[in-house]
């Protein structure tokens, strides 16, 4: 102040030195924001001096400049926010290094956060963007994303987990799934997957890729318009693609919206229309080992209306090598949540290209919300394009409504659990197709309709239903009980171990279509099998129903020999009349294995083309059984291949006494 008062005081020089002092005093407010130390921006002008209007009515940043803003840079007004045509809000310490594709070089990227509250609307005009590693938009009344515009925040991520990334030879990095490995070395290590816990509210930065110049995960976006969203651009956490390494892992996006309204395009998939935390591709160029694709990301919907021209894609990244890849064929399909319908998620491997691709990667779930949590239950799990929905064994995938594996997989296996609990599903109805699978190594199998519903079960398209076991070990058997069951299009249910099946209503095995169609087999089969309690049994064209089959190709179904054969069926030890069905009987009247097809309070049963099978059959409260001429009850074949025991050699190549069953066997003298 003194000095400023010196030079009023000097009339040569003071008016010239008066104005200049004045002008730098003024111009504090428009220099770069990296060189003011307040983030927070209510003026128009304080974005860019190039702006024109008011944050109070319409402020409007003019097209074809770019706006550097400080990291943490809050723009705070009560109008409208427009950002012109091709304009690029960005940070001044953001990485300028990555390539046209967004992959990423050595040089990790920066922080840079940036949020924009406004109580009116957001518009960005064609082809404008606002890039950044975490970004934040708020607006009471609208958004609207203009065709190729865009919310971006691909390769951009600096707060992964430190599990997220990967480590080792070429890795890809893990969010909402697992990263593909390329590698046999023991030491490399796939990034992992994180932030189970926020699938309805993600903010989970992506994991990088391991290598040279692997690809940076994806950042975090949350875009909320209390009036709408209008989107025919992109809100994109991509993972970076590789340029010699693995690709990073996608991002975290959250759309709320009470709609969201696209605009179809002819133009590129990625120019219009679109919400996508896809991971990147892997890539070395030939050398070893290759680069394995990165995860994808986690996206929640939280809106009461989707169009359908919405592309939507949270698909695992491509390895560059699938044929060399041991364990993956692409990186973890991430998450996506919608909460229109109760709410689903889905986990797919579907990508950009419209290609789903099956993948070996798994995508780890964890805790599915029952009724009284926080959040809700879901009302659907949808498992497709080719994902693996990996849970581990005694934890169960629940869903009010609907559980589908439509060209998907959900598994369990032993090496995750050392208590041999089975992998549960819980829901109203389960659906399998188009090649889907619901899978168990070394656990049995739980597959039930929620308590009071009216529950259906249906395979179609070669769908499975298996569990395998190790048969030198003690196992429950596995358990479906749904009212509702329907096995079309060679489907199969196939337990190595003992498997009980109930319900109400009706069983429908096989159909005519099938056989026009030349669909293959549709079959339950199990070491021991037991059906109760429903209306109706159908067995139609290409159905089956086996238990204990010899000359089986699977290993877990051997040739029953003469060591292994139960005892004859004892009569006498059936059980009582209204005693339970089931495997499981009343321990005074056991069956001790004799019986390995068991029918149990059925209405009727209808063998339309198919074929029942076993060594050894029960039938009992069964009101009416029909068999068409080309069906069959058979045990043909199926009994001990020699006898109920051995033959007894008599020293000559051409003597040896018979098995016995129905009376004794000859003897050799």
């Amino acid at each position: 102040g003194a000095s400023f008062m010196a030079l009023l005081l000097m009339p040569m020089r003071g008016g010239v030195l008066v104005l200049l002092i004045l002008l730098l005093g003024s111009a504090s407010a428009f220099l770069p924001p990296r060189h003011r130390k307040s983030k927070l921006i209510n003026t128009c002008q304080h974005i860019t001096p190039d702006a024109v209007g008011s944050l109070s009515t319409t402020c409007a940043i003019p097209a074809n400049i770019h706006v550097t803003l400080a990291s943490g840079t809050r723009v705070v007004g009560n109008g409208t926010l427009t950002i012109g045509n091709n304009t690029v809000i960005d940070c001044s310490d953001s990485n300028e290094e990555d390539d046209e594709n967004g992959a990423s070089n050595a040089h990790a990227p920066q922080p840079c956060e940036i949020s924009i509250h406004v109580n009116n609307s957001i518009i960005l005009n064609i082809t404008a963007q606002i890039k950044g590693s975490t970004i934040e938009l708020y607006a009471k009344n609208t958004c609207t994303l203009s065709t190729n515009s865009s919310v971006n925040v691909t390769a951009r991520g600096t707060d992964a987990p430190s599990t997220a990334s990967a480590s080792g030879s070429n890795a890809g990095g893990g969010n909402g799934g697992t990263g593909a490995v390329c590698s046999s070395d023991s030491t490399t290590q796939a990034g992992k997957a994180a932030g189970w816990g926020q699938l309805t509210q993600p903010t989970a930065h992506g994991g990088d890729g391991n290598g040279e110049k692997p690809g940076r995960g994806g950042g975090s976006v949350s875009v909320t318009c209390d009036g709408g969203l209008v989107l025919a651009g992109c809100i994109e956490a991509n993972g970076g693609n590789a340029i010699d390494g693995g690709g990073g892992a996608g991002g975290s996006i959250v759309v709320s919206a009470p709609t969201v309204v696209g605009s179809p395009s002819t133009t590129a998939w990625l120019t219009a229309g679109a919400i996508t935390a896809a991971g990147g591709d892997g890539f070395t160029n030939g050398k070893k080992p290759p680069g394995g694709g990165g995860a994808g990301g986690r996206v929640a919907i939280l809106s009461d209306a989707v169009s359908p021209d919405v592309r939507r894609w949270v698909s695992g990244g491509h390895s560059e090598d699938v044929a060399a890849c041991d364990h993956a064929q692409s990186g973890g399909a991430g998450t996506r949540f919608e909460n229109q319908g109760g709410g689903t998620l889905y986990v797919s491997n579907a990508g950009s290209d419209g290609y789903a691709s099956w993948t070996e990667t798994p995508t780890p779930a964890g805790h599915f919300p029952r009724d009284g949590e926080m959040p809700p239950p879901f009302g659907e799990v949808v498992v497709q394009g080719g994902a693996k929905l990996s849970v581990v064994p005694g934890h169960e995938v629940f869903a009010l409504t609907n559980i589908v594996a439509n060209h998907g997989t959900i598994t369990a296996n032993l090496d995750e659990s050392e208590n041999g609990a089975p992998l549960v599903l819980v829901t109203t109805h389960i659906y399998v197709g188009d090649g889907g699978s619901i899978s168990a190594t070394g656990v049995p199998i739980r597959l039930e309709q929620l308590t009071g519903s009216e529950g259906s079960l249906e395979l179609d398209a070669k769908a499975t239903v298996s569990s395998t076991l190790d048969s030198s070990k003690h196992n429950e058997p596995s358990f479906v009980f749904f009212d509702t069951i329907k096995m079309t299009g060679g489907s199969s249910m196939i337990c190595s171990g003992d498997l009980e099946v109930r319900g109400t209503g009706n069983m429908k095995i096989g159909t005519d279509a099938d056989a026009h169609s030349g669909a293959g087999n549709s079959i339950i089969q199990s070491q021991r099998l037991s059906l109760s309690g429903y209306v109706g049994l159908h067995v139609g064209k290409r159905g089956s129903i086996l238990s204990a089959q010899p000359g089986s190709s699977s290993t877990t179904f051997g040739k029953r020999n003469a060591a292994a054969c139960p005892n004859a069926p004892n009569c006498s030890a059936l059980p009582p009349h209204e005693s339970p069905c089931g495997l499981s009987f009343d321990p005074d009247h056991p069956l001790d294995g004799s019986f390995s097809l068991q029918l149990c309070r059925i209405e009727t049963i209808e063998i339309v083309g198919g074929v029942i099978s076993a060594p050894s059959v029960l039938a009992r409260r069964v009101h009416a059984v029909n068999v068409s001429r080309s069906g069959a009850i058979s045990a043909d074949a199926l009994g001990c291949g020699a006898g109920e025991g051995p033959g007894a050699g008599g020293g000559s190549a051409d003597m040896g006494g018979g098995g016995g069953h129905g009376g004794h066997g000859g003897s050799t003298t």
